[in-house]
């Protein structure tokens, strides 16, 4: 059986006991500087967390592996005090690394509300620009016609007081819709009970 360091750079651990980076082969500066420029390239946050996760969880499983492979061959021979230094340096590794997992895992769930958020508030802001929009865009001379003569039809209810105000313009908007749809209303003159009624 191999001894732990040769299982340690076979997983890729350097003799420091920190892991092998790409920056480690690299021959030159622009080539580090190529590698770092790779990395860097992220959508957003939230692919960057699970990329680090990702990454946290390759180096975690690689510890591991080599932590089972000392237990093993501790089991045949007891281990050299070297060998059981760097056994108790992997453990204090693993878990410092667990922590760090779950400590990311947390953020990257924070991250993903504040993103989700984020997005909602995006929405609701455009349908209120819609809305906004759709108030103060001019009603063509065919739709004014139409809205005065239902207003004129619905006056009767409008004055009886037994009927709210916001009930009886319900009604004008939802004919004034239809009407949009069937006569030959611009589609463009369809619009909010709100605006309806402040034109």
């Amino acid at each position: 059986m191999e001894s732990l360091a040769e299982a340690a750079e076979a997983a890729g651990a350097t003799p420091e006991g920190r892991e092998e980076t790409a920056l480690d082969g690299a021959t030159d500066r622009d080539e580090a500087c190529a590698i770092v420029g790779e990395k860097r390239v992220r959508s957003d946050a939230v692919t960057a967390m699970q990329n680090k996760m990702e990454h946290l969880r390759g180096r975690l499983a690689k510890k591991i592996d080599l932590i089972e492979k000392a237990m093993a061959k501790s089991e045949n021979k007891p281990l050299s005090a070297r060998e059981a230094t760097a056994l108790d340096k992997w453990r204090l590794d693993v878990d410092a690394m667990n922590l760090e997992l779950a400590s990311l895992e947390k953020k990257s769930e924070e991250v993903a509300i504040r993103k989700a958020m984020r997005q909602q508030a995006a929405e609701v802001a455009a349908s209120r620009r819609l809305e906004k929009e759709s108030e103060n865009r001019h009603m063509s001379e065919a739709g004014v016609l139409a809205l005065v003569d239902l207003r004129m039809r619905y006056e009767s209810r409008i004055a009886n007081h037994s009927d709210t105000v916001d009930s009886v313009w319900q009604h004008i908007h939802k004919d004034f819709v239809n009407m949009c749809d069937d006569v030959n209303l611009p589609r463009t003159d369809a619009r909010g009970v709100g605006s309806l009624r402040s034109k």
